[in-house]
Formats: C-alpha cells, sequence, structure tokens
C-alpha cells in the first residue's frame, strides 16, 4: 500500500515541477478542520435560518407598505403588479446583504417569503389586531371571508 502512496507523491511532485509549481504538500496526517472557528460554524449554521426569518418579514413589510403607504388595492395573491414588486424590491436589498455568491441564504430568502405567503390564511386570524394595525383591515376582512 505504501509503495501506491509513495509513487502517487512522486507523480504529483513531477506534476508541479513541470508545471512551475512549488507548493508543499498538504499534511495528509493531520486533521483540517482548524481553519474553522466557532463563530464561523454557528454563522453557517444561522445565516440560512436568519435568511427564512428576514424573507417573511420582507413579505410582511412589502405588502403592508403596498397597502398602506402606496394604496395598492389590496389582494389575496400577489400575481398583482404593485404588492409583487415592492416584495421583490425588498427582499433584493436583503439579498445584498448576504453577497452575490451565497446561494443557499437567497434560496431561503424566497422560502421565508413563500412560507409567509401561504401561511398568511393562518397566522391572520390567530392576531388579527397585529395584523389590522399591519395591513390593510379590508384586507385582513377579506382573509378572514377566505381562510
Amino acid at each position: 500500500m505504501s509503495s501506491h502512496d509513495d509513487d502517487f507523491t512522486a507523480r504529483i511532485k513531477r506534476v508541479r515541477v513541470q508545471s512551475g509549481q512549488f507548493a508543499p504538500m498538504p499534511d495528509q496526517g493531520r486533521a483540517h478542520d482548524d481553519h474553522f472557528d466557532e463563530k464561523t460554524v454557528m454563522w453557517t449554521i444561522l445565516r440560512p435560518q436568519l435568511a427564512v426569518l428576514l424573507g417573511a418579514i420582507a413579505l410582511v413589510l412589502g405588502r403592508s407598505i403596498a397597502m398602506n403607504q402606496l394604496m395598492i388595492e389590496p389582494n389575496t395573491d400577489l400575481l398583482g403588479l404593485g404588492e409583487g414588486v415592492v416584495v421583490i424590491l425588498f427582499l433584493g436589498m436583503i439579498g445584498l446583504l448576504f453577497g452575490k455568491s451565497d446561494h443557499i441564504s437567497h434560496g431561503a430568502l424566497a422560502i421565508g417569503a413563500a412560507f409567509a405567503f401561504l401561511g398568511e390564511r393562518y397566522y391572520i386570524p390567530v392576531i388579527p389586531d397585529l395584523m389590522t394595525s399591519i395591513y390593510n383591515p379590508q384586507y385582513v376582512a377579506l382573509v378572514f371571508l377566505n381562510g
């Protein structure tokens, strides 16, 4: 078994010499987990969860602004151009916080917004007073009638 390892190591050295790379061989006997500290691991675990929460907040905030500030007619779907555009703008702004290459968090933002949208008929009847203060009262009544 060691002769195969020696042959492989010799081949790697030849390839590196021919390509002009003289980087040292990594130490195969050591685990390479010393690159990660506790903060990095915690942030890696918590970032998608935070993105789901921020996606749900973006949907609620976007619909609230569309209904209350922009006076867009409340609707139970996001197919109306006004509310959907406002929500997508909020999701885009929050997505910029995570950076261009963090695709997991961008997907988690969309999942959080979808959960908030699909769950409206369940959480609005639970806390109608709070939702009436956030959303348009006609919209809350509309959800009560459809839900």
